[in-house]
């Protein structure tokens, strides 16, 4: 792989005021082509504050940069010149190129990983000066890729795949994805590989198969080991969303989710000690915890709230969510009242219209936790901003 690391972009950081709060925004690109932060199951900013890693296609095909904060100046991550490889939410594209749902930040060790063509990379964000991709693994050919993550301690890489007989290739939206490929998994008795892929040796595992659609996994920030999962698309044998992956592979569901709930979009808390999700019950929006062995912890019914995403900040008594035109923050109200809901400014998205996974609002809190990266398009076409967070304790 060619190294062209060495091209840079000029910052385009600008500063406005939200007409709607007075709170002041960050906007880090300013680009007529698509740029958008990471998936928000994965951090964009690193341990350290200094790199903000998004895609873009200002170069055509889509492509990895990062951001240096203190200054602004962009940095080219990736070397892709093959465009767009298909996979999960972006069912379109060819067998080759970047696959955009790939890229996992390893934020403590400022490391990039991202499948490419048929490898799994990694790039050091340490020394961009002399930053070239390194592989890691070569992935299976065919198999359809979803988002993946890193463990805490930046060691393991956790993928899942799905077989490639899932999906025809007349797809041609990721709606009918999410319904025709789990039909075929089901009719065919197809599955979804979890892998594990120590990123020091290039060794992976098979830990586990499941016999629907997995597409996101996330490790236990606490450093157990442990796993959860989802069941994407139609679901056909077992209505729950939120699965629990143990170390010596086994799974099972969080809990059995009741047929009139539709949950998704799980999360951990910052400590581990909680999964976080959100969804709606007979179309009245929700959020809910509940510890690992299925334990309830909370839940709020927000029949005035709609919600598009929800995420935990770093504190853990308060939730980030998008939902109609706003970036809202949740906390929990005193002697069991009801949740305390603080608008921190507009995105510029309205859910509901026909926007691509790419124009997704997507909030998540920097690892800092003073700010929330979030995408919008607002000026148009996808960009990406940084809002700061408000601080619970001055809520309290």
């Amino acid at each position: 792989m060619v190294n062209r690391m060495q091209q840079r972009f000029p910052p385009e950081r600008r500063e406005f005021v939200d007409s709607a709060t007075g709170t002041p925004v960050t906007q880090w690109t300013v680009s007529p082509a698509r740029s958008n932060h990471l998936y928000f199951t994965t951090p964009s900013v690193t341990a350290d504050d200094r790199w903000l890693v998004f895609l873009s296609e200002r170069l055509g095909s889509v492509n990895l940069f990062a951001a240096h904060r203190p200054g602004g100046e962009i940095h080219r991550v990736s070397d892709n010149n093959d465009g767009t490889q298909r996979s999960y939410c972006w069912p379109i594209g060819n067998r080759h190129g970047l696959i955009k749902s790939s890229p996992i930040l390893d934020a403590e060790h400022s490391r990039l990983f991202y499948v490419q063509g048929d490898g799994l990379w990694v790039v050091e964000l340490t020394d961009m000066e002399r930053m070239t991709p390194q592989r890691v693994w070569t992935v299976p050919q065919g198999w359809w890729h979803a988002f993946n993550h890193v463990s805490p301690d930046g060691r393991t890489v956790c993928m899942p795949l799905a077989d490639p007989r899932s999906f025809p290739d007349t797809l041609r939206s990721q709606g009918q994805q999410m319904q025709i490929g789990p039909r075929r998994m089901h009719a065919s008795a197809l599955r979804s590989r979890v892998y594990m892929i120590d990123v020091r040796t290039g060794q992976a595992e098979v830990v586990t198969e499941v016999p629907f659609w997995v597409t996101h996994v996330q490790f236990d920030p606490a450093g157990t080991g442990r796993v959860i999962f989802n069941q994407e698309g139609d679901r056909i044998d077992h209505h729950s969303r939120t699965w629990c992956l143990e170390t010596d592979g086994s799974f099972r569901p969080l809990y059995d989710e009741p047929a009139g709930d539709w949950n998704t979009h799980e999360n951990w808390s910052p400590d581990g000690s909680m999964i976080i999700y959100h969804g709606n019950r007979s179309g009245i929006p929700l959020i809910a915890a509940r510890r690992w062995d299925g334990q309830l912890v909370f839940e709020w019914l927000l029949p005035d709230h709609p919600i598009g995403h929800t995420t935990p900040i770093v504190q853990a008594n308060g939730f980030i969510t998008d939902g109609g035109d706003t970036i809202a923050l949740f906390t929990p109200g005193a002697g069991g009242e009801a949740p305390k809901r603080q608008v921190i400014c507009a995105h510029g998205n309205v859910y509901g219209t026909d926007l691509t996974q790419d124009d997704h609002v997507h909030p998540l809190i920097t690892p800092t936790g003073k700010s929330i990266i979030f995408s919008s398009t607002a000026d148009g076409v996808a960009n990406v901003y940084e809002v700061a967070c408000p601080s619970v304790e001055a809520l309290e």
